[in-house]
């Protein structure tokens, strides 16, 4: 059997045994016998870097200067969309995922208060909407991005961070990850089960959605203020829950501190939407006593409050 090789080629999508999909540089290529032969379908005007499709007919791929495309005929001819852009130019656009007609595109875009920008389509790539920045530090870039369902993702960056979603990319919070390094790509086979691969030669691998805060909006009415409550219950053995408000989205911290100062945990690390939030903070490998837990907005004290800890 002949084994054909497309060299620099950047991505690969097979819809089936037989049919797929492959980017190199600016050319788009396909095949109808499992690889044995690829024709080129399209040329295009700049460096392309991701493709889906979701039946024979219809994919959308994405790549530098802001580009997004649609084709509706196996690829033969693509038609592109507009994005809605920020103040700061024409981001690169390094991966898309869908779940179902829902998708999800990311790259360098985001600027303003930091963070890089969230692209999202309902409508299977026929228009774009921006949802929301993860809150990435300094130049990294969000180079990687998986949705295992409408609501949950995950998206990885140049240099190790990943962060998590649970409604559908609008909200991203920072997951503890044990090793750094180029988050090449992510997977997830559900909810639970995922892989992430890149620099270093490290595969990662997680079987509980690698989360490590449980975090979930309880209101989506805008509040007035910034407002951390008292714990409850408190004193507490070993769960308690922690509510607070927020009226503008912005850079969201909690952290959890003992009675020296010593931090102990961070809860939350990630750009949030205004609105009202609940968590439970889980002590079981804590010994009892005097704990602190301060709410922090775009790196600034909001609020602190006490709580007791009694096995």
């Amino acid at each position: 059997m002949a084994l054909l090789v497309i060299r620099h080629s950047v991505k690969q999508f097979f819809l089936s045994s037989n049919t797929g999909w492959l980017l190199r540089s600016n050319y788009i290529l396909r095949t109808t016998n499992g690889g044995a032969t690829f024709d080129s379908t399209h040329t295009v005007f700049t460096y392309l870097w991701d493709i889906y499709f979701k039946d024979v007919n219809t994919g959308v791929l994405c790549g530098d200067g802001a580009l997004t495309m649609r084709s509706t005929d196996g690829g033969v001819i693509w038609n592109q969309v507009q994005l809605p852009l920020f103040q700061g130019g024409m981001p690169n656009l390094y991966r898309i995922s869908f779940a179902g007609n829902n998708g999800w595109v990311i790259g360098e875009g985001g600027p303003l208060n930091g963070g890089r920008l969230v692209w999202k389509t309902t409508n299977f790539g026929v228009s774009w909407d921006s949802i929301a920045r993860v809150p990435y530090p300094g130049s990294e870039l969000n180079y990687s991005v998986t949705f295992s369902n409408i609501n949950t993702g995950y998206c990885g960056g140049t240099t190790g961070y990943i962060f998590k979603s649970t409604n559908g990319g609008f909200n991203w919070i920072q997951q503890n990850v044990p090793i750094n390094g180029f988050r090449r790509d992510l997977w997830f086979l559900n909810d639970s089960l995922g892989w992430t691969v890149g620099g270093g030669g490290y595969i990662l691998k997680t079987t509980n959605g690698g989360t490590y805060v449980g975090i979930e909006p309880i209101s989506g009415i805008v509040p007035g203020d910034y407002k951390l409550y008292q714990n409850y219950p408190n004193p507490f053995n070993p769960i308690t829950n922690i509510k607070f408000q927020i009226p503008i989205s912005g850079y969201v911290q909690i952290n959890v501190f003992d009675i020296t100062g010593r931090e102990i945990e961070k809860m939350v690390n990630g750009y949030l939407h205004a609105g009202v939030y609940n968590m439970k903070f889980e002590a079981s490998k804590l010994t009892s006593g005097v704990y602190f837990y301060e709410l922090l907005i775009n790196g600034k004290p909001a609020s602190t409050k006490k709580m007791v800890l009694i096995k």
